[in-house]
């Protein structure tokens, strides 16, 4: 079994609950980094570290079950101690923090995985089961408060970085102003190398909830629809429609089918498909939407 620690108090108890259900995982205990260690003793009977170095030498695996900037230097830290990583999100590091993580992970050769909640929503997988020369991706999500564009206009980038295996040629933004004094709707186009498109929409304005994902290639129409959720593909002779149930899309179904994933990359030694060089790519164009808004988004 893969002696698997964690990192980080908040959000940890379910992370701990898959590992401890894991077969092939076998929890260490965990350090937190804002050493709140009296909470963790107290509701916890696992063993709780003071020293991160002491954790590191007990741990094959490390899950950082936090995305909070004081991680950083331990990420660096597992990472050249040759560990298997497991991040929670990166979207709290800059472009060009992510590099030096992606750099130092080359140079280890170890397995790191960044959780996505999108890419290993199962209508997703199916999709990408079928995708064959995808031509045009086009995203619209909406979100209910203007503070979330940001945040959720990245992870949709990640997830088209993820779907569209080429690389970059120009990027296409523009926004609109609604109700708001910041803009409310953001339009962003991405152009590839392969001659593919990927138009993402994000608005702040719309009363209903909605989330689509549309993919067009040669004979090929897919349509996921992440609300309901349901997926769609038609390929001009065959139809395939599968509507999703509760459990099949839950949190924490996601997040075990994301642990079992990371299992198996280290036993394995495969490349996550979510991992940081692709993150860091994400950011990249964050940093050049907001660049070319020419607005302040220091609140985000």
């Amino acid at each position: 079994m893969i002696k698997t620690g964690i990192v980080g108090i908040n959000g940890c108890k379910e992370y701990i609950e898959h590992i401890e259900r894991h077969q092939g995982l076998q929890l260490t205990g965990v350090f937190d980094p804002g050493f709140q260690t009296e909470l963790l003793t107290h509701h916890y009977p696992f063993k709780v570290y003071y020293h991160f170095h002491e954790f590191l030498l007990d741990c094959e695996a490390i899950v950082f079950a936090t995305t909070d900037k004081l991680i950083l230097p331990l990420v660096h830290s597992a990472i050249k101690a040759s560990k298997s990583v497991y991040l929670k999100g990166c979207h709290e590091f800059l472009a060009d923090e992510l590099k030096t993580i992606s750099k130092l992970h080359a140079e280890a050769n170890e397995v790191l995985q960044v959780q996505n909640k999108y890419f290993y929503h199962p209508a997703i997988q199916q999709a990408l089961v079928r995708f064959k020369a995808i031509s045009i991706i086009e995203i619209q999500k909406s979100v209910h408060k203007i503070q979330y564009l940001m945040p959720e206009l990245r992870a949709q980038i990640t997830m088209v970085l993820l779907l569209q295996k080429s690389n970059l040629r120009r990027i296409v933004v523009n926004s609109s102003t609604v109700f708001n004094q910041m803009p409310d709707v953001i339009n962003l186009r991405l152009d590839f190398d392969n001659g593919s498109v990927a138009k993402i929409l994000i608005s702040a304005v719309d009363v209903d909830t909605f989330h689509s994902v549309k993919a067009y290639g040669y004979n090929q129409i897919h349509s996921i629809d992440l609300s309901l959720p349901r997926y769609t593909y038609f390929n001009g002779i065959d139809k395939f429609n599968h509507l999703y149930s509760i459990e099949e899309v839950g949190a924490s179904t996601l997040l075990r089918q994301q642990i079992d994933a990371f299992y198996t990359h280290i036993i394995t030694g495969k490349t996550p498909a979510s991992s940081v060089p692709v993150e860091m790519a994400a950011q990249m164009v964050i940093d050049k939407v907001k660049e070319r808004l020419k607005v302040c988004f220091s609140f985000f």
